[in-house]
């Protein structure tokens, strides 16, 4: 009655517009109510489109005809991604229960809403709407780790074909790296079989940008040293120290070079081999190079390989990426097969929709199987005479006293007793180990 009230209140006196029993006043009355039901549903409509106060009332569901303010307002954005079932509200409750289902049918779709609106272009994007597409929206503890088990890579990295090279100390060589940004490569050095002398703290190095990586140690015959892309080295499969960081790669061309002296350097407790260092004084010598060491503080060969260098490097693709997205995800992932509309089949075109033009993108699911193996070893043994009786005689061959003290013979009782210890090990068939 607010609007009747209002328009009585401005009529002159005389009309006597405040009797409710008059014709003038119910005559108001009547326009005034209309007014009213006009303003709330002016207010219900604006609230209708806003997702903070609409609601999912009269909804018969998000594929029917008859849909709720909230279903029209997931309409408007799942229309132009691509949709998923998961994010839909089903089985809507009538009364006070279906304000509870409305709140957290307003929290799916807020948290759809807050992902376009941050940009679903980046990686952080992809895997969110990637995430939202498989029913994971919110903040709570068991969404976040769900969205971080979903990973995004950058430019399809592959194996690129290994590159080797057959060098002598000191011989400078380049190395192609095919990319447009800085890798650091995976170099493997290994020492020619036969060589009388070992290889004394073997240095890779960078000429071009300087940096250089060192394993103080020595590296004999036959051996291998490997410099691993994270900062690591293994010595014929076991990890050994380094000094300085492996040397990245400049895209292009790079010059690099093996440093190392030869001889047996001095040993250090709890550090060297002790059959391949000296506990003196130390003999390295370092090869020499024209025009840059002294004649008699180094050895001059002839030049011929000693080393096989190989050189194992990433190529990576620009404008690509692939998005892996694990298929088993607990919580979340155990009703998608039972959805008519397969979520799993929608996020190829959900990321295709929301990625950068030119780009090329891959999805990948990973799906990890586990199996149990009993392991059974057998072991048979056969004895034989385990047990043996020895007849000892003994007898006085000296000629003035020749006789028999133990005519019958003594009787030696002897056990023989066989230990076997050993340890008996396991490994998966993804472990790569080789049993070398």
């Amino acid at each position: 009655m607010a609007r009747t009230d209002s328009i009585i209140s401005r009529l002159p006196g005389f009309y006597q517009s405040e009797d409710q029993q008059s014709m003038l006043y119910r005559l108001v009355s009547v326009f005034g109510a209309q007014a009213d039901l006009a303003e709330e549903d002016l207010i219900q409509v604006m609230r209708s489109h806003w997702v903070n106060r609409a609601n999912n009332e009269g909804s018969k569901g998000f594929d029917t005809a008859e849909k709720g303010d909230l279903d029209r307002i997931f309409a408007l954005y799942v229309e132009a991604l691509g949709g998923t079932s998961l994010l839909r509200q089903q089985g809507r409750r009538e009364g006070p229960d279906g304000l509870i289902d409305d709140k957290l049918y307003r929290e799916r779709i807020k948290g759809l809403i807050r992902v376009l609106r941050d940009g679903a272009s980046t990686k952080a994007g992809i895997v969110a709407i990637v995430a939202a597409n498989l029913g994971i929206v919110g903040d709570s503890d068991e969404a976040v780790a769900a969205r971080q088990m979903i990973r995004v890579e950058e430019f399809l990295p592959q194996q690129a074909p290994t590159q080797t090279f057959q060098l002598a100390l000191f011989q400078e060589f380049l190395v192609e790296n095919p990319n447009y940004v800085q890798v650091t490569p995976q170099v493997g050095i290994r020492v020619k079989p036969g060589l009388p002398t070992g290889l004394v703290n073997p240095t890779l190095k960078n000429l071009q940008t300087g940096e250089f990586s060192r394993y103080n140690g020595t590296l004999q015959a036959g051996e291998e040293l490997v410099f691993l892309t994270d900062g690591t080295a293994l010595l014929d499969g076991l990890p050994v120290p380094l000094t300085g960081p492996s040397p990245q790669l400049n895209p292009g061309t790079s010059q690099l070079r093996i440093e190392a002296g030869m001889g047996m350097p001095a040993g250090r407790f709890d550090a060297d081999r002790w059959d391949y260092a000296r506990f003196d004084v130390a003999q390295v010598v370092v090869p020499g190079t024209f025009n840059q060491s002294y004649f008699d503080e180094a050895i001059f060969t002839d030049g011929s390989p000693i080393i096989t260098v190989n050189i194992a490097m990433v190529s990576y693709t620009p404008g690509t990426f692939m998005v892996r997205i694990p298929w088993d995800i607990a919580g979340y992932t155990e009703q998608l097969d039972t959805l008519p509309d397969k979520p799993r089949e929608q996020i190829r075109f959900i990321v295709n929709k929301v990625k950068a033009a030119g780009t090329f993108g891959v999805i990948t699911y990973e799906k990890y199987f586990s199996e149990e193996h009993e392991h059974a070893a057998a072991l048979t043994l056969a004895d034989t005479m385990p047990m043996e009786n020895h007849v000892h005689e003994e007898l006085d061959f000296m000629v003035e006293t020749v006789t028999t003290p133990y005519p019958g013979g003594l009787n030696h009782a002897m056990n023989d007793a066989l230990v076997l210890n050993g340890m008996f090990d396991k490994t998966t068939f993804d472990s790569l180990n080789t049993f070398a």
